[in-house]
């Protein structure tokens, strides 16, 4: 299977998941932290390849995916709620104010990266290790 649709399908499950829980994400104040981070070492270590520079692209598109799949759908589900059960006038969002948009869905996409850069680091080390008990074996 093609590595960068095994990283959108990634990207489109966690993005579901996050904005299905976005209420405790968003207002648990320092708790959504873990969510992107978390995500971002998912990336990781759903690769084969051994070298960062190998799937470092990889990464990137799939942080920068999760980023704007969450804002959007996020965004959706409160601008639904906001419509459908509180009557409200609220315009939908990303396209009444896509700079604000694009600010949202770069802090999720920069935190997911740097959550893949910490599963980099993570997984290096394993590697070494794993290395390192096959020459002593």
């Amino acid at each position: 299977m093609n590595s960068y649709g095994t990283i959108f399908k990634i990207s489109a499950l966690t993005s579901l998941i996050a904005a299905n829980l976005s209420y405790w994400v968003f207002y648990g104040q320092e708790k959504f932290l873990p969510v992107p981070l978390a995500v971002g070492a998912l990336f990781i270590m759903a690769q084969k390849a051994d070298r960062v520079y190998k799937f470092l692209g990889r990464l990137l598109f799939g942080a920068l995916t999760f980023g704007f799949l969450t804002a959007f759908l996020v965004y959706l589900e409160m601008y639904l709620l906001a419509n459908w059960f509180y009557n409200s006038g609220l315009p939908f969002w990303p396209f009444y104010n896509p700079r604000e948009y694009l600010i949202f869905s770069l802090v999720f996409s920069f935190l997911s990266l740097l959550g893949g850069l910490i599963g980099a680091v993570i997984r290096g080390f394993f590697v070494l290790i794993k290395r390192r008990s096959a020459r002593q074996s």
